[in-house]
C-alpha cells in the first residue's frame, strides 16, 4: 500500500535533520518522513567527521563554501555554547615546510583576505609562542576562529530536539530505489505532480516535496530525477586513528593543503584524546566482502572503469600522488617534519581505535576533475545536495537556512 506524506528527506545526517527542523518550524502541520539507509542513526559522516569548525580560508571566493563557512562557523559555535556541548576554541596553524609551500602560504593569505577571514601571517618566532613544538623555518598562518566541536554531541542533541515532534518520522534501514512516476515528474516536467518513490524494501511513498541529502549516494538518486547529470562520485575509504594522551596540542596543526585535500592532520577529540587523519585508500572490495574472487574482480574492475571514464587523463598523476600522500605512513612522516614533540609519529601509531568512513568526492564530468564546491540542483518539488564534503559540517546551520529559504520560495507558489 502506498504511504502518503508531505515531504520525504533522504538521509538522516545533520543536513537532513536541520532541514526537517527548519521546515517543521515554518510548516507545523507538514508531515515529514526522514529515510535513512543505515539500520541505526548516528552512523555516518555527520557523526564521525573531524569536528573542525573551519574558518573559510581554503575556498574560492563567491563559492557556496566561502559564502557559508564563516557564518556557519559562528552559528555552529553558538549552538554548541547554548547547549553546553564540547568546544575547544584553539585556533589553527597552517605550517609550511619548504620554499614552495611558503609561496602557497602567501596565496592562502590573499584568498583568506578576499573571503573576509580573520587571518594572521606569523613568523617562526611567533609560531613558537602559539605552540612551542611546531618546527618550521618559514612563515605560517594562524586562524583564530578555527576550533573543535563534537559532531556526535551536536547531531544527538539535534535529534533530541526533533524526535518528539509528531509531524517528523524516521524510517531506518531503507533507501530510495526508484522514482516511479519519472515520466510525469521528469520527462513531462510537471511541477505540480507528486513524487512517487519506491524503497529497497518495496515500500512505496508519495510526497509533494523530496529532498535528497543522501551523502555518498546523493548523485545516483539525483540521476533518477535527471539532475546532477554532470557529476558522479567515487568512493574512497577514510580512516581516523584515535590516540589517548595527556599532552594535547595547544592548537590545530595543519600542513599546507594539496590540490585535492587539506592533508592529514591532528585534531582533538576531547581533552585527552587526539585523532589523526583522514588517511584514504581506494574502496577496493576484498574477496570476503564481495563474496568470492569473481565478484571481487568484477566489482573492483567496475570501480576503476568509473575512474577511467570520468577523470581526465592528464589529472591521473595528481590523483595517484594525492592518494599516496594521504596514506597514513606518508601523513605521519610529513606531520613529524612540522611537529617535533616526543616523536609524535610513534604516538599516532599506538592508536586505541580506528574509525572507517566512506568519502565520496564528486567528479565534474565537464572538467574531468574533482568538483571543488557544493552543488545544489533542484526543480520545484525536488532538491538534491551533491558533493557535501568538508566544510559541510561547519556550514550546516547557515547553509540549511539558505536551502530552506529556496524550498519555502517554491513551496508557497
Amino acid at each position: 500500500m502506498k504511504k502518503a506524506c508531505d515531504t520525504i528527506i533522504s538521509g538522516a545526517g545533520i543536513y537532513g535533520m536541520l532541514i526537517a527542523k527548519n521546515l517543521s518550524r515554518i510548516y507545523p502541520e507538514m508531515k515529514i518522513v526522514i529515510i535513512e539507509e543505515k539500520n541505526e542513526l548516528f552512523n555516518n559522516n555527520s557523526t564521525f567527521n573531524s569536528g573542525v569548525l573551519h574558518s573559510g580560508i581554503y575556498y574560492k571566493p563567491n563559492s557556496l563554501k566561502s559564502k557559508f563557512c564563516r557564518q556557519g562557523n559562528l552559528e555552529m559555535k553558538q549552538y554548541i555554547k547554548d547547549n553546553k556541548l564540547f568546544l575547544m576554541e584553539c585556533g589553527k596553524l597552517i605550517v609550511a615546510n619548504s620554499i614552495e609551500e611558503s609561496y602557497k602560504i602567501d596565496e592562502l593569505y590573499k584568498n583568506g583576505q578576499e573571503n573576509g577571514i580573520d587571518i594572521q601571517i606569523v613568523d617562526p618566532v611567533r609560531v613558537k609562542t602559539i605552540d612551542r613544538h611546531v618546527n618550521t623555518r618559514f612563515n605560517s598562518l594562524f586562524l583564530p576562529s578555527a576550533c573543535i566541536g563534537s559532531p556526535s554531541q551536536v547531531i544527538k542533541n539535534l535529534y533530541e530536539k526533533i524526535k518528539e515532534r509528531p509531524n517528523i518520522k524516521f524510517v531506518l534501514n531503507s533507501r530510495i530505489a526508484n522514482l516511479m512516476n519519472r515520466k510525469e515528474v521528469v520527462d513531462n516536467n510537471d511541477k505540480n505532480k507528486n513524487v512517487m518513490l519506491k524503497l529497497n524494501n518495496n515500500d512505496e511513498y508519495e510526497c509533494n516535496l523530496f529532498i535528497n541529502c543522501s551523502g555518498s549516494s546523493s548523485d545516483s538518486i539525483a540521476h533518477l530525477f535527471n539532475q546532477a547529470k554532470d557529476f558522479t562520485s567515487i568512493h574512497l575509504k577514510a580512516y581516523y586513528d584515535y590516540v589517548q594522551t595527556s599532552d594535547i596540542p595547544k592548537t590545530l596543526i595543519y600542513p599546507v593543503p594539496s590540490p585535492f585535500s587539506l592533508g592529514l592532520h591532528i585534531t582533538m577529540q576531547d581533552y585527552n584524546t587526539i585523532k589523526f587523519g583522514p588517511s584514504v585508500d581506494f574502496n577496493i572490495k576484498s574477496i570476503y566482502e564481495a563474496g568470492g574472487l569473481k565478484n571481487a574482480f568484477m566489482q573492483n574492475l567496475s570501480t576503476f572503469n568509473k575512474y577511467i571514464r570520468s577523470f581526465k587523463i592528464n589529472y591521473y598523476k595528481q590523483l595517484i600522488d594525492e592518494l599516496l600522500n594521504n596514506r597514513k605512513e606518508s601523513g605521519i612522516q610529513r606531520f613529524t617534519q612540522i611537529y617535533d614533540k616526543y616523536a609524535y609519529g610513534d604516538i599516532i601509531r599506538n592508536k586505541y581505535k580506528t574509525q572507517v568512513l566512506v568519502r565520496s568526492p564528486v567528479i565534474n564530468l565537464k572538467t574531468g576533475v574533482f568538483e571543488s564546491d557544493f552543488v545544489i540542483e533542484n526543480s520545484k518539488n525536488h532538491y538534491h545536495l551533491i558533493n557535501f564534503q568538508s566544510p559541510a559540517w561547519t556550514c550546516s546551520f547557515a547553509l540549511t537556512k539558505h536551502i530552506t529559504s529556496l524550498i519555502e520560495k517554491n513551496y508557497n507558489k
